[in-house]
């Protein structure tokens, strides 16, 4: 028996150590397939009557690292993520250019704002107004030039989303054929290492299109699901659908750009397109489609609206959609409005216009260059206008404004005699001879004083016994001249100084008329023009003179405070004048900035926000724009090759675990020849003692 349990041990070693050849051959024929991993054998020792009897083998195995498996799936999906933004990006940075190349929109900004300023100058000069209207026209051309790249590249991203789900469909078809057929096999006992090996390859597609998560059942079914949580194949595979339409700056998800859903039907299935978790190369492009793209437009649409607004607010709406209107300063109402942006129609047919106005001349005057100072100025500046507003509550329009703000006219009387060169007063032959001379002065109704001059009464004594009655009336010019200053009507009367004694002081006897409280102002480099408050004038009076000045307009604030603004933008001038009304009024001219960008809402769903966030000129806007989007996509640039890096070191380390080692293989496979040598020197020991005991017997 002994013999008999040699021979069967070593049959049943030469029958392992040829599986163990085919298998460590098999190895090395596929030590270059990708996907490929290493296979062992299961062998186990056979005991009869509790003695060894030989090696059977058990099926074929694989060598895996289930662990950095996964977080190389993972990082395969980040990988394919981040490529995909980066190609889309880099393609915009492509045609945008950077903000300060030739030919941005920054650089034909700068290049509308010089021609204007060439044009103020000269502002006859046809071939500069013709450089003005060009280019304006390239600017309008950029705009629609972005816009239209911007839709472009949305398209192109939808129909790669959708060919991605024909490729997600076609994956996860194929793992759940892979999955029926593992089950099957381990069901029988049967080797599942390379059908394994194949659903491990069609499974790290699938992570490149999406990111994913999974499973292993006790049949080594592996359930495959999306990041978040929802099944995307086990042994069936979960159909996903999506039906895009063509998409323009309008078209948005949900309302009208297609969801992509998994599932049989959109009322039951999950709508993958709302995910934030989608990751992988159907992520990013959602992302592109939906948001990133989309919000690039949104910044174009809200340049070339602030673009129009503030042309428009100096007087000149220069940039408009074709039927000549400006949309509301609401997000939702100039939706591609970077598309739809002309030069208006009515400069088109009368350039002239862009040196006048739109506005029919209502506030410039003839042969004025004032528009085209104010676009240079204030247009392409942070400032849209200047105001003037009071600090008094002139609300009360029934009191007139004397009564409201202790306003009165101004009396002033300059004598014409140098009073200084009399020693004293009475040294004159007309003055005091002899006896106290008086004369009178009156203020408005009030009743008349007598000012006596005194014997030895000096001009500086007058001025002193004038301001004893009157305070502040009088006082002396610089040429020795006797000034009284009276804040209503001022008569004077001769008294006992007679006609010639008031000649002598330089005045004559009679009414002098107080002059209405006034101040002057304008608008831009117009003509001041001087506004008088009468003893009669209301609030309403007010207004109404201040807004038939051109290009102003005048009205009160919530606190019935005076407000004064240019019609058509641009600076404004006050200068205070007799009774001084601009202090009593409180006025301070101050700075209007322009209508902010808005930076929220913004997109045809409202749900799109910019990081431009502390722009505020036209070009401050867009160059800071462009830079966010160069900087994004370098960031993405930089991401990606700091993860295609790491994910490259996965996976060589994930080969160097799992994959097939060429000279462990080679060394293997020696063992295994030195091993079946051994084996067949061993049948050949037992065949010669079998020999021998049958010779014995013969």
């Amino acid at each position: 028996m002994t013999a008999v349990y040699s021979l069967n041990t070593a049959l049943s070693g030469l029958k392992v150590a040829q599986s163990q050849i085919s298998v460590a051959s098999n190895n090395i024929a596929n030590v270059s397939t990708d996907g490929y991993t290493r296979k062992t054998l299961e062998q186990y020792t056979t005991v009869i009557g509790g003695e060894g009897a030989g090696v059977n083998v058990g099926n074929v195995q694989r060598k895996i690292d289930d662990i950095l498996l996964r977080d190389y799936r993972t990082q395969v999906s980040k990988s394919a993520n981040l490529n995909t933004t980066r190609t889309y990006l880099n393609q915009l940075q492509d045609f945008f250019g950077t903000p300060d190349a030739e030919g941005s929109l920054t650089s034909y900004l700068g290049g509308l704002k010089d021609a204007f300023s060439q044009l103020s100058d000269q502002p006859e000069n046809q071939t500069l107004l013709n450089s003005v209207y060009n280019k304006a026209q390239k600017v309008v051309d950029k705009f629609s030039a972005y816009s239209e790249k911007m839709t472009q590249m949305r398209n192109d991203a939808q129909t790669e989303m959708s060919q991605s789900v024909d490729r997600i469909n076609a994956l996860t078809k194929q793992i759940g054929e892979l999955n029926v057929s593992i089950k099957v096999s381990t069901s029988l006992n049967q080797s599942t290492a390379e059908l394994e090996d194949k659903r491990d390859m069609v499974i790290k597609d699938l992570a490149k299109e999406m990111d994913i998560t999974y499973f292993k059942t006790d049949r080594n079914v592996l359930v495959v699901m999306t990041r978040g949580g929802q099944e995307l194949v086990g042994t069936q595979a979960t159909p996903v659908t999506f039906n895009p339409g063509a998409l323009g700056a309008s078209t948005y998800y949900p309302a009208s750009a297609g969801a992509i859903i998994l599932g049989d039907n959109s009322t039951t299935g999950v709508d993958l397109t709302a995910l934030d978790n989608v990751g992988g190369r159907l992520g990013a492009l959602i992302e592109l489609r939906d948001t990133t793209l989309p919000t690039y437009q949104a910044e174009l649409d809200e340049a070339a609206h602030k673009m129009a607004m503030r042309f428009d607010a100096e007087g000149l709406a220069l940039f408009t959609k074709p039927n000549g209107t400006i949309p509301a300063n609401t997000p939702a109402s100039y939706v591609g409005f970077a598309n739809d942006v002309v030069i208006n129609p009515a400069i088109v047919e009368d350039k002239t216009l862009i040196r006048t106005g739109t506005d029919g001349l209502t506030s410039v005057q003839d042969g004025s260059s004032e528009v085209l100072r104010k676009i240079v100025e204030f247009t392409f500046g942070s400032v849209a206008y200047q105001q003037a507003v009071g600090t008094q509550d002139i609300s009360n329009t029934v009191p007139t404004l004397f009564t409201t703000l202790g306003m009165t006219g101004t009396s002033r009387t300059v004598g014409t005699a140098n009073l200084q060169a009399l020693t004293t007063l009475d040294t004159s032959a007309f003055i005091n001879p002899g006896t106290e001379d008086t004369f009178t002065l009156a203020v408005g109704a009030g009743a008349p004083q007598t000012i006596t001059i005194t014997a030895g009464m000096t001009a500086t004594d007058l001025v002193t016994a004038i301001n004893t009655t009157f305070p502040g009336m009088a006082q002396l010019g610089s040429g020795g001249q006797l000034i009284l200053t009276a804040n209503d009507d001022l008569t004077i009367g001769a008294g006992t100084l007679g006609s010639n004694g008031l000649t002598e002081l330089g005045f004559t006897a009679g009414l002098k008329t107080a002059t209405a409280p006034s101040f002057q102002v304008r608008v831009g480099k117009d003509d001041y023009k001087t506004i008088q408050v009468s003893s009669t004038d209301t609030t309403t009076n007010l207004l109404a003179k201040l807004n038939a000045v051109p290009g102003m307009t005048a009205s009160l604030t919530t606190d019935g405070f005076l407000k004064i603004v240019p019609t058509d933008g641009g600076d404004i001038s006050i200068i205070d004048g007799t009774g001084t009304p601009v202090a009593k009024l409180g006025i301070v001219v101050s700075d209007v900035k322009h209508a902010a960008f808005n930076t929220t809402n913004l997109g045809p769903g409202g749900n799109l926000k910019t990081e431009v966030l502390s722009a505020v000129s036209l070009q401050n806007f867009v160059s800071q724009s462009l830079s966010l989007q160069s900087q994004t996509a370098a960031n993405t640039e930089s991401s990606y090759a700091t993860e295609d890096s790491y994910r490259a070191t996965i996976a060589q380390e994930y080969q160097n675990g799992s994959g097939v080692n060429l000279d462990e293989e080679m060394a293997r496979l020696i063992s295994i020849q030195t091993a079946y040598s051994a084996s067949a020197r061993t049948i050949k020991a037992v065949q010669d003692m079998l020999d021998e005991l049958m010779n014995t017997f013969s």
